[in-house]
Formats: structure tokens, C-alpha cells, sequence
């Protein structure tokens, strides 16, 4: 049984694009992007030398929220906050949503010839 998103009615094995919430129901699918989002930011927090305190204190993301991002909680957050994250930490907020599933595998570069 495919089921639907309650806001914009897109077919729940992909992520939103309306910003509703995602309960843990949802599938592995689910659990492997909420996992990848979450180490997405993570990544570019410590990147930029920042605390979870600090972040979240600067962008106005709440600091538990900004937890459960990170540990790819079973409730998704909404677009706003992973939104207000990316700006604050100068990256696009498709960088940190992207959906890795679809991707061409990466091209291995030849080593340099002499």
C-alpha cells in the first residue's frame, strides 16, 4: 500500500517537498535520508567549528531540534528550520536535503600519467 503525504499528497517513499512531518512508520527508505540529513549537518557544523548550542542559538533553531536532526529522530523536521540551519551555515539547503538514491555513481578520475 503506497501512502500519501497528508499536506501535498506526494507518495510517502520520497521525501517531502511541502515541509510535513515524517513518522518513523515511514520505511527504511526513511530512515537511511533522515540518517544522511542529519550527518549532512552535523558535518557542516563541526566544519565550521561550531557547538550544537552555538548553531542552534544562531539561527534560531530550537537546540533540541537541532538534536534530533542530527540523530535522524523519526519526526522530520520542518523545511523552515532545515531552511534557517543551511543559511546560517552558508550552504544551500539542497546540499543538506539532497537525495543520494538517484545519483550516478561517482567517476573515477585517472591518476595522473608521467
Amino acid at each position: 500500500m503506497i501512502r500519501h503525504c497528508s499536506v501535498c499528497g506526494m507518495d510517502r517513499t520520497l521525501p517531502p517537498r511541502c515541509g510535513s512531518r515524517v513518522d518513523s512508520s515511514d520505511g527504511p527508505e526513511w530512515t537511511a535520508y533522515r540518517l544522511a540529513v542529519g550527518e549532512r549537518v552535523r558535518a557542516r557544523r563541526l566544519h565550521a567549528n561550531l557547538t550544537q548550542e552555538t548553531l542552534a542559538d544562531r539561527s534560531g533553531v530550537g537546540r533540541n531540534t537541532l538534536q534530533r536532526i542530527e540523530r535522524g529522530d523519526p519526526q522530520a523536521p520542518r523545511l523552515g528550520a532545515l531552511w534557517r540551519l543551511a543559511r546560517t551555515l552558508d550552504v544551500p539547503v539542497g546540499e543538506l536535503v539532497r537525495d543520494d538514491r538517484d545519483a550516478p555513481p561517482p567517476v573515477a578520475t585517472p591518476p595522473p600519467g608521467p
